[in-house]
Formats: C-alpha cells, structure tokens, sequence
C-alpha cells in the first residue's frame, strides 16, 4: 500500500527515503491509559473501563483491538449499511443524505448540523470537548434516543462513575456505552468509531467529511461542517502535523484493510476532495460506483 511519499513493503512502514517509520504511536493509547503492547491491552482496558465508567461497563466485550460495552441494540448493526458522519468540509458539499443506508452515526456537535436534525444520529461518540450540559445536545439526543458511546479520557474520571450515574443526566443509562481501540491516531474519533463498526459486523461503511489534513490548504482555512468558524487545535497545529497525519492515515488502512481484512465494503464519499486525506487510497481499493456519484451529486 502506498500514499503520499510512505509505502508499506511486507507490513513495514517506510518513507520514500527507505527509513523505517515507527507505529507506535498510533497503538499507545493515551495518557490515561498508555498500552505498550497488543498483550497488555484487553486487561489494562477492561480494567480501566470498569473503573471510570462503573454503572455501563457491566458487559464488556473485547480482544486485543478493541474492549467495548456490548450495548441491548448492538445487534441491529449487524450487516446493515452504516453512514458515518464527520465534520469535514466534504459533509457540506455532497447530497449524502440521498444514500439508502441503515443507520447514520456520527460525532462530538453532530446535533449542530442542519441536515442531522432531519436525518438523526442513531449513535454518537461524544469527546470532550462537547458540553453534555448544552440544551441543544440534550434536546436533540432525547428527541432521538441516540446511543453515546464514551472513550477512556480524563474528563469523565469524576463523571458517571456513582452508582445509577451517567455521563449524561437523565438520559436512559442503556443509551450509553464505553470503548477504546487500540488503534489511536490523530486523525479523530470517527476513524475509531469505525473500527467498533467493523467488530459490530456492519456489512457497508459510507463514510464523509472525514476527510483529515491534507495540508494541501492550511487547516486554518478548512471550513468545519459542525462548527463554522472552528479554529483547529492540538494535533494539526504541532510541529511535524503533515508527516504525522500522513502517517497515521496509512497506517489505520492498512491496518483495517490488510491485516483485520473485514469483509465489510467502504464508500469514501468525500474521494471527490482535494483535501480529503483517503482519496488517494479509496479510488484504487475502493472506488466509488458512477452510481453512488450520481446519488450524491458529484462528478470527478
């Protein structure tokens, strides 16, 4: 597999100056919970899982990729057809919504957007950054009943973790869940989001505005579908962002595409996108049909 100026030679990662380029920081977790191997990572999980989210961490499931809370609905995902929905620029430039799918998932201030309010979130993976407090959040996912799911990060050490507590107040404790992957990168939650899709048995994944950094226009000047006018922090603003997001792009599909090697089928609908980072991979794996094109109103 190759993109950009990195190729995978035998499962090795290398830069176009033949320099090996190391993994390990897409499969270190975080600082709550740093993994130093594959082994270590169902019980470290689990254990850590268990701890911060006490009251829906009572059926996890796992192996050494991902741990989860093994939600009452989980079983309707199982080959179904799936959109994710990202805060890329490319969610604002195509008609997605036209799709034939199952279920739309989605992320952090999904409940922002014009379209989702029509076409609702059946599940959501909620970061830190978003304000579980916000009466638009809550208005929106009681309305739904959308499932949230929560990743191991320091903000809900001290929330949800009494007995009958949630993260979120007054909302249906089976509507929520916990889980971690192991594969951690920066190009955001949805890629992780997917990877709970792939073990939940999903038969297809269309997936738009993830479209990461490309860095072929500044990320200041990305505009963001949840949140216009967003200004980006943490990773794309680090010294060396462009190589790292590069890199951890590369390695999260060979990883999903060359050793988890589902049988789950992709639909890159932003491939259309100059700036959207997996274009250069989803037009030789996965190319979308003329028809899907048509469907959501693009041509290239």
């Amino acid at each position: 597999m190759k993109y950009s100026n990195y190729e995978y030679k035998n499962d090795v990662l290398y830069d176009n100056k033949g320099n090996i380029v190391s993994e390990e920081e897409c499969w270190n977790g975080i600082p709550q919970c740093r993994i130093t191997s594959k082994d270590m990572f169902k019980e470290k999980v689990t254990r850590e899982l268990r701890n911060i989210f006490t009251e829906y961490s009572k059926s996890l499931i796992g192996n050494d990729e991902i741990v989860f809370q093994y939600a009452k609905n989980f079983k309707k995902y199982r080959d179904k057809k799936i959109l994710i929905v990202g805060g890329g620029p490319t969610t604002n430039q195509c008609e997605w919504e036209n799709l034939d799918v199952d279920y739309i998932w989605s992320c952090n201030h999904f409940f922002k957007h014009p379209k989702l309010k029509k076409y609702p979130v059946d599940l959501a993976v909620i970061g830190q950054e978003v304000k579980i407090y916000h009466k638009e959040f809550s208005e929106y996912i009681l309305k739904h009943n959308t499932t949230l799911g929560f990743e191991l990060a320091g903000k809900w050490l001290n929330a949800g973790t009494g007995p009958g507590l949630t993260i979120v107040p007054n909302y249906d404790i089976n509507n929520h869940f916990c889980f971690f992957t192991r594969y951690y990168g920066w190009i955001g939650a949805n890629w992780r989001q997917m990877i709970l899709a792939l073990f939940l048995g999903v038969k297809e994944i269309y997936f738009v505005g993830m479209d990461g950094y490309s860095f072929k226009t500044n990320p200041k000047d990305i505009p963001h579908s949840f949140e216009p006018g967003k200004q980006p922090k943490g990773g794309p603003m680090k010294p060396g962002a462009e190589e790292a997001f590069k890199q951890h792009l590369i390695i999260f599909w060979n990883y999903v595409l060359n050793r988890l090697k589902p049988e789950t089928k992709f639909y890159n609908l932003g491939e259309f996108s100059e700036d959207n980072m997996t274009a250069e991979i989803s037009k030789k794996y996965f190319p979308l049909s003329e028809k899907i094109k048509e469907t959501i109103g693009v041509e290239y």
